[in-house]
């Protein structure tokens, strides 16, 4: 497999189950991205075990990037698939200060036809959460 993630060794953090390292086009300086050490594509394919351990280590680097770089406050994103550019899990932690500039990130929001409607997404995700349980 050539995944360029796999052979990261200039990091800022490693433990056990993940690795944490400087993406090479941050948003902003110290935009950091978390990985598992093994290989998994998307969070369709990790354990909860490590997914797990990986939420835990999101929260000390973002306490970390906080203190650090004395900002406002941290964005941590995730995509599964849909913009994805490497299929190797990562989280993204950035650190975000008031008016830094970044706008329209969360894209065009769009509003439920009616409380039918609304109620029908509703419905038809309890029922896939009770399935997977």
């Amino acid at each position: 497999m050539d995944c360029k993630f796999c052979n990261i060794n200039d990091y800022v953090f490693i433990d056990r189950y993940s690795v944490a390292f400087l993406d090479n086009k941050p948003l902003f300086r110290g935009h950091l991205l978390l990985i598992p050490l093994e290989h998994y594509n998307n969070i369709f394919d990790i354990p909860y075990g490590i997914l797990k351990k990986l939420s835990e280590n999101t929260k000390l680097l973002s306490t970390a990037l906080k203190n650090a770089l004395n900002c406002d406050g941290i964005l941590i994103i995730n995509n599964n698939i849909i913009s994805q550019s490497i299929n190797h899990y990562h989280i993204h932690i950035i650190p975000r200060n008031h008016k830094d500039g970044l706008r329209g990130f969360m894209w065009p929001r769009i509003k439920y036809i009616n409380d039918d409607e609304k109620s029908y997404y509703k419905n038809k995700i309890i029922e896939a959460i009770n399935n997977i349980k």
